[in-house]
């Protein structure tokens, strides 16, 4: 688990970058079956004792629970990453959103 130190505007979450991936099973017109790997990045962020993951432009829990609202504190640790980073995975700070 990556501690965020708020002193620091280039956090460990930036190095946090990660898949995680989702198994579908479908089956085609010909009767075969076909599993499809859907590759999903998310970002965990960790602050006091609480972790969230970033993913789909959405805050969950470990869980996998949506978080809302979403904590200051992660909107705070969020700022600290690379936009990059945030595109990775979708998410939008608070800031820029309504902005083309």
């Amino acid at each position: 688990m990556a501690r965020l130190d708020p002193a620091h505007p280039t956090s460990e979450a930036a190095l946090l970058v990660t898949h995680s991936s989702d198994e579908i099973t479908m089956k085609a017109k010909d009767g075969r079956l076909i599993t499809a790997t859907e590759i999903t990045p998310y970002i965990r962020l960790s602050f006091e004792k609480q972790t969230v993951y970033l993913k789909n432009g959405h805050v969950y829990t470990a869980g996998a629970e949506r978080v809302d609202p979403i904590p200051t504190w992660v909107i705070a640790e969020a700022r600290k990453l690379t936009p990059e980073a945030l595109k990775s995975v979708k998410f939008v700070l608070p800031e820029e959103k309504g902005s083309p």
